[in-house]
């Protein structure tokens, strides 16, 4: 198996002559677990691969199956694989492809799904029951009685709920720790999930909000967004028709759910307009089964023509789609209605929300951690030059509880004041209050405070540093940083190399800390990608 693809766009995992019926991200997003059937026979194949600079580097075999495989689910911690063929469930340990256990059955399999904790699979039958069991096999409840066959089963994010699909347009919900009914709604008669001849496990047409609250099914032509506290929703705009199998999977974030549809795939909100958001990406053929990274910003999708492609999605989406600022930015925390005019460098509109999360109002709360609110309002107050402003703020979010984020934003005033010496000593108390695995990053922004108080060279040389001991999804970020301080420098060559290197591994950016380091210092240290290149390669061919 070899994978191939433009940097920018995709990648294509050619599968050999297997139909990629499972596609998974392992919990870290540098794998995708493939579940593959041989079409002509009951052999199956779990596999692992590599993303990363090397595309063409599979991880390994995880377990090949001959016991009949119709469908597979890998669990998030990647430790096992359940397979199923018609009556037949199976258990592998993907460490030692030992095979756990063995299930036969009463009923037909057409529908599994594993926890997010990755303890339990949920089956659902043809005999209209729904069963719970441990990673050992062991049966937790007495089973789901339903009123029709089960094509689809979903646990909700914290695996407290589960989420259930019939014939008939029925959807349920469960509490999967005690096995009683929270919802049943009739919210559609035409859904259109397998036959004798397609058979139903081949589908996923369930998602869950963030707070399992709400449960999103594709149906034919429309998602639906089912309460458990009122009626089904139908959501205002409709995916593209299709009397073909139709899958979904939920952000992480619980911003979007992607949505695939016979041949085309799409891409929806869940959080306001329920809308479509980006571009409706359609195949020749079509779609067995689709997945999002943990981050939210890669989809991987096993398509009829025996490939896996694999999207980025910073690439697709808008950015504030895929990021929640709450809790996915390096370092920091920061309200939606704030983060859209800072990213945007509309800095009176983010000022003014910043000191609503500060103080709030009486139709709007202060923003808790309320201490990250301070700091953002400071390095906002950096931003505009009002350096006294910023270290007052600073001081106050330190005295309320010292954070990474805090001792940064009075750094940067005291730097904008000329007392350089200061701002680095207050820097360096970063270091006691961050997380373990942000100190790499705050190397970094310590070499840009660097650059910034005319350390010139001994910053590239820390940043060249750091780049040698990232790893891809951070590499992409240092080299642009890179790119940027030799454009400053004047120095047109070491510009354009560390630019395309960083080009070559845009795919398999997230942009994360990019963005940190735009609402710290004001400035986009990516816009070199769309500013800067025509004009560098007229200088290099005159």
């Amino acid at each position: 198996m070899s994978a191939i693809g433009h940097a920018s766009k995709t990648i294509d995992i050619n599968c050999e002559g297997t139909d990629p019926v499972s596609v998974a991200f392992t919990c870290d997003g540098k794998q995708i677990v493939s579940g593959e059937r041989y079409s002509s026979t009951s052999r199956g194949l779990f596999r692992r691969f590599q993303l990363g600079e090397n595309l063409n580097q599979s991880a390994g075999l995880l377990a090949d199956v001959w016991d009949g495989f119709d469908i597979g689910v890998t669990s998030k911690d990647g430790q096992w694989v359940v397979s199923i063929g018609g009556k037949k469930v199976v258990v592998r340990n993907t460490a030692t492809n030992e095979v756990v256990k063995v299930d036969q059955q009463d009923s037909v399999v057409h529908a599994i799904d594993v926890s997010p904790d990755s303890t339990r699979f949920a089956l659902g039958l043809e005999d209209k029951t729904v069963r719970i069991f441990s990673m050992t096999g062991k049966r937790l409840l007495d089973p789901l009685q339903h009123d029709n066959t089960i094509f689809g089963v979903k646990f909700c994010p914290h695996g407290t709920r589960l989420a259930t699909a019939t014939f008939g347009g029925v959807v349920w919900a469960w509490d999967a720790r005690t096995g009683a009914q929270l919802v049943r709604s009739h919210v559609d008669s035409n859904f259109v999930y397998g036959s004798a001849d397609t058979p139903a496990q081949y589908f996923s047409p369930l998602g869950w909000s963030n707070n399992g609250q709400r449960i999103f099914v594709v149906s034919t032509g429309r998602i639906i967004a089912v309460d458990l506290r009122d009626t089904p929703q139908w959501y205002p705009k409709s995916v593209p028709a299709s009397n073909e199998p139709r899958f979904c999977s939920r952000a992480t974030n619980g911003r979007f759910i992607a949505c695939a549809a016979g041949g085309t795939l799409s891409f929806w909100d869940t959080t306001s307009s329920y809308g479509q958001i980006g571009p409706t990406i359609t195949f020749q053929d079509s779609i067995h089964s689709i997945a999002l990274s943990p981050d939210d910003s890669h989809l991987a999708c096993g398509r009829g023509d025996k490939k896996i492609t694999v999207y980025s999605l910073r690439d697709i989406l808008p950015l504030h789609v895929i990021l929640d600022p709450t809790t996915r930015l390096p370092l920091m925390s920061v309200s939606d209605a704030a983060f859209k005019p800072w990213l945007q460098h509309t800095l009176p509109q983010a000022v003014w929300m910043l000191s609503k999360d500060m103080e709030g109002s009486d139709y709007h709360d202060p923003y808790d951690p309320i201490h990250h609110a301070i700091a953002n309002y400071a390095l906002v107050q950096a931003c505009i030059g009002s350096w006294h402003m910023a270290v007052q703020h600073a001081d106050r979010s330190l005295a309320m509880q010292p954070s990474a984020i805090g001792h940064i934003a009075k750094a940067r005033g005291l730097l904008g004041q000329g007392q350089q010496e200061l701002a680095f000593e207050a820097f360096d108390l970063a270091f006691r209050d961050c997380k373990a695995d942000e100190t790499r990053f705050l190397l970094l922004i310590k070499a840009i405070f660097m650059f910034i108080s005319e350390k010139r060279e001994y910053a590239i040389a820390r940043v060249n540093d750091l780049i040698t001991v990232a790893d891809d999804s951070e590499k992409y970020d240092y080299l642009q940083v890179l790119a940027n301080m030799h454009l400053m420098q004047g120095n047109t060559e070491l510009t354009m190399q560390s630019f395309e290197r960083a080009q070559s591994l845009s795919f398999f950016r997230r942009g994360f800390h990019l963005v940190t380091i735009l609402l710290i210092f004001g400035r986009s240290f990516e816009e070199l990608d769309i500013i800067v290149r025509r004009p560098l390669r007229e200088t290099t061919t005159e």
